[in-house]
């Protein structure tokens, strides 16, 4: 999933987060949340992506 503004994820979590240490892959434009566990958890699925909506 990408973000809506064109500035590197990277380089807005070092300008507004710059004493958060950045773990694991943060390349491009992804998102800074994961929500993967929400679908199983909660049975949430992102509005943009009703495919993933169980059957």
């Amino acid at each position: 999933m990408h973000t809506v503004v064109s500035t590197p994820s990277h380089t807005l979590a070092a300008t507004w987060y710059p004493e958060v240490p950045i773990r694991g892959e943060f390349r491009g434009r992804c998102s800074f949340f994961k929500t993967h566990k929400a679908q199983p958890v909660l049975g949430w699925v992102h509005p943009r992506f009703p495919e993933n909506l169980p059957r």
